[in-house]
């Protein structure tokens, strides 16, 4: 039986070390990528709303602006107001908006709209962080599956007379994925050993748990 260098004996303790910190890291992306989805699903159904209302409010006010608004149309206001502010917690424009008094003067319909049109941009604030933050998660949720399968075909495939060169093919991860885009992305493809393989050199050279946090 071949002695196993030190050196390989190094370098399968880092790559053990690596799938078990990138296996850490996945459960935590795919956690925020599902509240990501839920927050999708609550904004469009609110944003429907809050559209339909606000076309309604603004017909009526552009025929009469002063007239005041019904226990109706101030009772759906307030539950609209509500709703949003739970759902958008981190907006200070958002959180500053007050529901109207039940027990007071009802609001003319033109401070109705105004409110309507408040949550409306702050809707449209909250739609470009969720976006952003899809287009974030989805990208590093990629990368770190990615990253876990080379390590797991290293871990199944390695041997030291591979010596410290051992080469992961793409084609070899890609097969084993099962990803909708059916590729490997280019920050961790070389062309250094061959036609295609994953870049370990890379992987040696980040830390793990910093470059997979979200911002």
């Amino acid at each position: 039986m071949p002695k196993i260098s030190k050196a390989s004996e190094e370098l399968k303790r880092r790559r053990a070390e690596q799938l078990t910190q990138i296996s850490g890291v996945i459960p935590s992306l795919e956690s925020c990528q599902s509240s990501n989805l839920t927050n999708w699903g609550k904004f469009e159904a609110l944003d429907s709303v809050l559209e339909g209302m606000y076309e309604e409010i603004e017909k009526l006010t552009k025929k009469k602006p002063i007239e005041l608004a019904t226990d109706l149309m101030v009772d759906q206001v307030n539950d609209i107001i509500e709703e949003i502010q739970k759902l958008i917690t981190d907006d200070d424009y958002i959180k500053k908006l007050k529901t109207f008094v039940p027990a007071g003067d009802l609001p003319e319909l033109r401070d109705v709209l105004f409110v309507l049109k408040q949550l409306q941009q702050g809707m449209k604030r909250f739609s470009e962080k969720l976006e952003k933050e899809k287009q974030q998660v989805d990208k590093l949720l990629h990368e770190a599956l990615v990253v876990r399968i080379a390590l797991e075909l290293f871990q199944r495939d390695y041997r030291p007379s591979h010596g410290l060169t051992f080469v992961v093919e793409t084609r070899e991860i890609v097969k084993l994925s099962g990803f909708k885009v059916p590729e490997v992305p280019s920050p961790w493809a070389t062309k250094a050993f061959g036609e295609g393989s994953f870049d370990f050199n890379r992987l040696d050279y980040i830390d793990i748990e910093d470059y997979f946090k979200l911002s």
